[in-house]
Parts: structure tokens; sequence; C-alpha cells
């Protein structure tokens, strides 16, 4: 089962590659600084790594904790696309509202995210010191 999805992760993640590249071609005929599309694709690429890295988390560990970053990343992800169609298409108010939204959403979805493994390291960091003390108690006696 865990060959068959990786297989599927790995046919999504070349369509989106295809996608990207896509995308990059047409905006290379729209803008005319090429900086600012190379910047653009790296910029979507990495939104696109970091999408499948907390997908793969998800999919591994299936906690609350993986569902932070998941959704987090996903706000990041769209909040970029929506900023993109309103640089580059349409101009509204209403989409700066809500890029700008989905941004703060996914900031607070990855500090919790960071917060909930901050948390859950020092926790696991006082059980190891508690089960070091009370094994050698229990030996002695």
């Amino acid at each position: 089962m865990d060959k068959l999805i990786g297989l599927y992760l790995l046919v999504v993640f070349s369509i989106n590659l295809y996608f990207l590249y896509t995308i990059f071609d047409i905006l290379k005929i729209l803008i005319p600084d090429a900086n600012e599309v190379n910047m653009l694709g790296a910029n979507g690429l990495t939104l696109m790594i970091l999408t499948f890295v907390s997908f793969g988390v998800y999919l591994n560990t299936q906690t609350k904790q993986s569902i932070f970053f998941l959704v987090g990343v996903i706000c990041f992800v769209f909040s970029v696309i929506i900023g993109y169609v309103n640089h580059y298409y349409l101009y509204d108010w209403i989409f700066v509202m809500l890029t700008r939204g989905l941004y703060a959403l996914g900031l607070y979805q990855i500090f919790k995210y960071a917060s909930l493994d901050t948390k859950t390291k020092r926790e696991k960091v006082l059980r190891m010191k508690e089960s070091d003390n009370f094994s050698s108690e229990k030996v002695l006696v």
C-alpha cells in the first residue's frame, strides 16, 4: 500500500511540475523582467515541495500536529495563488483581503504546529528523565 501511495504522489508531483512549467512559460510572455519570472517560478516550486513534504508528514504520522502543518501550508499556497491572480490578472481589494487573511491563517497554523512540536519534545524529555529516575529506584528495592 505504501508503494501505491508513493507512486500516486510521484504522479501528482509530475503533473504539478508540468502545470508549473506551463504557467512559467505563460508568465515569460506576460512579464518582461526575467528575474521576476524566475523568482515566481522558484516560489512556486518551493511551495509545491513544501506541500508534498507536509502531506507526506501527515500520511506518516496522522496526528493533530501534522494536520496543523498541512493546513498552514495549504493556506500559504492559496494565498500565493490568489496574490498572483490579483497582481497579474484581475485587481480587486477583496482579493487583497483574502490573500492577507489566508496568509495570516497559515501563519497561525504553522505557529500552532511549532508550539505543539515544542510541547511534545518537552514532554518526551520529561518522561525520559522520570523513567531514568524510577528505573534505578526499582532496581535497588
